[in-house]
This record gives structure tokens, sequence and C-alpha cells, in this order.
């Protein structure tokens, strides 16, 4: 049996709002204006997502979002404390000291192709990034530089802060990421768990100069040399042998 063939509506109950797109059967007024409202949508969701990647993500020390080919996807955070104990008598133990270990901060990235650094490239130039993503030129150069950019920071030794909107925490550095592909989720959007661990840097304290070199510290200039015995060492030792017998008192 075959469904009948519904006729379109003569009149559209669907409104001409921002992010509605344009319907089939509609005017020509009503859809360039859905058209246009589309586009209008397309550009305040991208504001909105530049807007919260200043306050989400990984900075550098001169506040620069170090991933700026990818979106926060999703952010784990642990903060733990270390309890020492120490047994006693009869078998049991007491805690006598704690101590906070480093913080580790789990951030997933989504590199959707779309880049997070400035408005220029995504709101005032929408014709660009619709043509990049059509042919799909666009994208695929985001990507490189995300996975490029994930090499380049896990090799590194700086240190990062992780903000948020409530909170940030300092002096971190990236220690591993793996990133996922799958089909289900799209094989052009991957997703990049990042690590970063907390650094704690501690200061070297130097000892004062002294007023007399007898005064300074040892220090050690390098391995001792063994120097051969001399030729009149059998005689010493042999003086030695007489003391320690009583011979020579």
């Amino acid at each position: 049996m075959a469904f009948p063939a519904l006729p379109l509506p003569a009149i559209w109950t669907v409104p001409t709002a921002i992010g509605v797109p344009a319907l089939l059967g509609e005017s020509v007024e009503r859809g360039v204006s859905a058209a246009a409202s589309t586009a209008l949508g397309q550009i305040v969701s991208r504001l909105e997502t530049s807007l919260a990647a200043r306050n989400w993500g990984l900075f550098d020390k001169n506040g620069e979002a170090v991933l700026t080919a990818a979106h926060v996807w999703q952010l784990d955070f642990q903060r733990s404390f270390d309890i020492s104990t120490a047994p006693v008598e009869n078998g049991q133990f007491a805690a006598y000291n704690k101590v906070a270990l480093p913080w580790v901060c789990v951030i997933s990235f989504l590199c959707d192709g779309s880049e997070t650094g400035g408005l220029l490239t995504r709101v005032d130039d929408p014709l660009r990034s619709l043509i990049g993503g059509l042919i799909g030129d666009d994208g695929l150069r985001v990507r490189q530089s995300f996975f490029s950019r994930l090499e380049d920071i896990v090799q590194d030794t700086q240190l990062y802060d992780i903000r948020m909107p409530e909170q940030q925490f300092r002096n971190g550095n990236v220690s591993q990421y793996r990133f996922t592909r799958r089909v289900e989720s799209g094989v052009t959007m991957p997703v990049a768990e990042v690590t970063i661990r907390e650094v704690r840097s501690s200061r070297v304290t130097q000892a004062p100069a002294t007023r007399r070199a007898s005064a300074a510290p040892t220090l050690a200039s390098g391995v001792v040399q063994s120097l051969p015995l001399s030729d009149d060492s059998g005689a010493d030792s042999a003086t030695i042998d007489r003391f320690l017998s009583g011979e020579i008192l």
C-alpha cells in the first residue's frame, strides 16, 4: 500500500527566527529572511563559542590559549592528599602527617574543524568558512594544526594554567595525550584527552660569601685520583709493623 501524497500547507506556522532554516514552499521573501537568520545564528553561535573559549581550557603564561583548533568538551580535575601512617604498639597504626599531592587534570578537546583563536576568521568572513567547510580543505588544515600543536606541548617543559570561569589552576605541564576517532562520532571530529600535572618548583638556596677563605664550605671538585706508593713504602710499613707488635714504644 502506497502512502498518499500530502499537500504542502498554504500558510507555514514555523516562525522566521535566528537559526531557523528556510522551508520548502515558503515565499521568496520569507526564504531570504530564513537564510539570513540561519547565517546570523551561525555567527552568534561562533561568537558565543569564541567567548567561552577565553574562559575554558589550557593557557600559557601570557594568557593565550594553547589549543585554538579545538573546543573544551570535558574537564576532569583531581586533587588528593596522602595521609602518612606508622605502626605503633599492639599492631595498631597512627597517622602523623598529611601531604598534598600534585593535582592532575584531564581535558577533553574536540577538534571539529573550526578555530577559537580569533573572531576575524569566523565572524567577519563567513563565506570563506562556508567554502572551506564544503570542500574539506579548511577542516583538514585545522586538524593538522591541532595534532601538530599536541605533539609540541607534550614534549616541552613549559608551565601552563588551567582556566575555568570560577577558578584557575596554575603551573601544570602536559604529561600525555590520547585521541579517539570513531565512525559513530565522526572521523572528522577527533577527541583528544590531554593530561596536565602540577609542577612544584623549589628555590635553590646558596650560602653567602664568607670573609675568610678557611670558613668557606667544602666543595667537591671532582674524583680524587689514586697515586702509586713511593719506593720507601716498604721501610715505612716495616716500622709500622714493629710498632704494632710492641718492639717500638
